[in-house]
């Protein structure tokens, strides 16, 4: 959007320049201009225009830039009196506690010459005449290491999320980690608080080294739990520590030390961060991990989804979304090291409508074309769910956008399965009703349905703009019940299959209640709460449209069309859902608007009680789902109170011209409908 905008003209009389508004004609320029669409002049480049926004401006031009370092080098600082021994305990647990907080601001995403390596002694802590400190901060410094080490090996981070580079400096390499570990453990100080704070570096560095080598996770699993009390013991004493000052020659913290080490345009500043948030910053981490590290219990491809969906849901840091990561990759090339990924992908399909495919006796008939076919669609099935699962480690805008790309692999991959399943069953056109093809669209949907979520969960949409999202939302959710039932009449088929076969002599196969089954009913049943959510919505925008509440778009220069087509266009290339294009929408809206708005309503009321007794059965114990109990609650509240809002719209809400609001409040994804009287 342009706010202000000016042009050049020389002033005559002397060569001085004069601005005149030039707002008017941009405004002129930007209504004929379509969504997406820029014009520029052919002499200045987009890289040029960049770089002339960032003149002038302090945070990006690096010639405006106003702070000087008082001091240079460590050397220095000492030189002009730095101390290095006789602190008090004050002193230490002002150290120790900016220590911990830098370190959890890194963990943030901010640049170790601006967090912990602005204090100098870590530099060189064995400079320092103070045992305690030496020892927390050679702890600190191997920490580092050995976090920066996962994260790497893991991958589930972007610059903004963590920024691994050590720029150089070293991670006490002049002490092995065991007698390291030894000193933390043997060392009391005279103060119980200092003391508090060793135990804390001890704990977290045989707890993260545990980890760090896979065979010894379990026992890493175990010291996780030990992290939150010894926070706990050091919170009560936080505020006792010195503040120290940044900006005088013999502080030990300076912020420009590192200049030299970064970019030539001054970076970003950093967030800040007090005492008391690191420490809760560092017990959520731990929290998130906890859950983590349950990756190791998992069998199934569904519950693998669901793991990675509840993990994402916890919006844990970069750090321990890494960690996640690493010990799913495993170093054998198997699921956490004990699964095959295509052993998961053949379970789930055949477990969800028993493919024959996967039998060692029917791939054994397979000619040699359909046998090359299969062996191509092993290869990218496995690459998809394998690339899908590590998605969740992302952050979650980075999520949706890795999620969007992924449309076209499915696309792909549906072919291949549909090519497989005509050959395999001699069938003369493709059907979605095939094994693999069912199954890959199925797969589809789940995709198609977190993009949706995550758009508004992310606030990616203007109010007027729910209406269609929620209806493509209902739309693939409405796509997957179909594909579920059509999938449980094929598992009933072969149940009585084997059933028959039981009473000819053969033994029987029992259909188990086993942990995949019970995923594919929680699936169901999930399917179904979200697919009345959506047609709740629905119902209820299009009454409030009837009743002149609905949000306008106050964009003279977007239509509807435009937005519609640019939301949902990563989806048209997918066969199942079935892509739904503008046209579509409309004739489907043109249907519903055919009712008066006291039936929707009252429809919308009805879709949002199934919901709240959906969200009720997908809460009991018998369905696992990746819904943490608070949010389940939260979603029961959220369909109860739409009810009743949709129940009193037409006694109460019709005398008000004012359009609907939407209070995320609760809820992410289901805002709660406020009308006012």
């Amino acid at each position: 959007y342009i706010v202000l905008a000016a042009k050049l003209k020389m002033n005559e009389e002397d060569d001085s320049v004069l601005f005149e508004d030039a707002l008017d004609v941009l405004n002129k320029g930007c209504d004929e201009l379509n969504l997406g669409e820029l014009i520029r002049d052919e002499s200045l480049s987009l890289y040029s225009a960049l770089s002339s926004i960032e003149l002038m401006d302090e945070r990006m031009d690096a010639g405006m830039a106003s702070h000087t370092n008082l001091v240079e080098s460590y050397d220095q600082a000492i030189e002009n009196g730095l101390k290095l021994g006789g602190f008090s305990e004050e002193e230490k647990l002002g150290l120790m506690d900016d220590l911990v907080a830098l370190t959890m601001l890194w963990f943030r995403g901010n640049s170790l010459c601006q967090t912990v390596f602005t204090c100098l002694y870590m530099h060189n802590p064995r400079k320092l005449q103070d045992q305690s400190l030496q020892l927390f901060m050679e702890g600190i410094l191997r920490f580092l290491s050995c976090i920066q080490t996962m994260c790497v090996q893991g991958g589930g981070f972007q610059e903004e999320d963590f920024q691994e580079s050590l720029y150089g400096f070293d991670t006490c390499s002049w002490k092995a980690l065991p007698k390291l570990l030894s000193q933390l453990q043997a060392h009391e100080d005279e103060s119980a608080s200092v003391t508090a704070r060793l135990r804390l570096i001890h704990h977290l560095l045989l707890t993260f080294n545990a980890i760090e080598k896979f065979r010894a996770v379990p026992k890493g699993v175990q010291l996780l739990k030990g992290i939150a009390p010894l926070v706990l013991t050091c919170v009560e004493s936080v505020n006792d520590g010195v503040i120290f000052p940044k900006q005088t020659p013999t502080s030990p913290f300076q912020p420009h030390i590192n200049g030299h080490l970064l970019a030539s345009t001054p970076p970003r500043d950093i967030e800040t961060m007090t005492r008391e948030d690191a420490y809760a910053y560092l017990v959520s981490e731990v929290h998130v991990l906890q859950e983590g590290i349950r990756i190791y219990s998992l069998k199934t491809l569904d519950e693998f989804r669901f793991f990675f969906e509840k993990v994402a849901r916890m919006e844990g840091g970069a750090v321990s979304r890494c960690i996640v990561s690493r010990c799913f990759k495993g170093v054998t090339g198997k699921w956490v090291d004990k699964w095959n990924s295509f052993d998961k992908v053949k379970e789930s399909v055949k477990a969800w409508n028993g493919a024959s495919i996967f039998d060692d006796a029917a791939s054994e008939k397979l000619d040699e074309t359909t046998a090359n076919l299969f062996l191509a669609f092993q290869a990218n099935v496995c690459e998809l769910m394998e690339s899908q699962l590590l998605v969740y480690t992302q952050n979650r805008p980075r999520q949706r956008r890795k999620l969007g790309k992924l449309f076209e692999s499915y696309a792909n991959l549906t072919d291949l399965a549909s090519e497989v399943d005509v050959r395999y069953l001699n069938a003369k056109e493709p059907s979605s009703n095939h094994p693999l093809t069912s199954w890959v669209c199925r797969e589809t949907c789940f995709t198609t349905i977190m993009f949706l979520l995550l758009g508004i969960e992310l606030q990616l949409h203007a109010d007027w703009e729910y209406l269609y999202v929620f209806w493509y939302l209902r739309h693939a959710t409405g796509t997957l019940l179909q594909l579920e039932r059509s999938a449980l009449a094929e598992r009933r088929s072969a149940e009585e299959k084997c059933a028959l076969q039981g009473k000819k002599g053969k033994k029987k196969a029992k259909p188990g209640k086993g942990s995949e089954n019970m995923y594919v009913e929680a699936v169901w049943t999930i399917a179904e709460v979200f697919s009345y959510f959506a047609d709740a919505y629905v119902l209820a925008l299009n009454a409030c449209r009837k009743i002149g509440r609905y949000p306008k778009c106050d964009l003279s220069h977007i239509s509807e069309e435009v937005s519609y087509a640019h939301r949902f266009d990563p989806l048209m290339c997918v066969f199942m859902p079935y892509p739904m294009n503008y046209d579509g929408y409309k004739r489907k809206m043109d249907e519903i608007e055919a009712e008066d708005a006291a039936s929707l309503f009252e429809l919308a009321g009805n879709a949002f009680d199934s919901a709240a007794r959906g969200v009720q059965q997908l809460g009991s114990a018998q369905h696992p789902t990746s819904e943490t109990k608070e949010r389940l609650e939260a979603l029961q509240k959220i369909a109860q109170r739409n009810k009743i809002v949709c129940n009193l719209a037409m006694v109460m809400f019709t005398k008000n011209d004012e359009a609907v609001e939407f209070d995320f409040s609760q809820d992410k994804v289901f805002p709660l409908l406020v009308l006012k009287k």
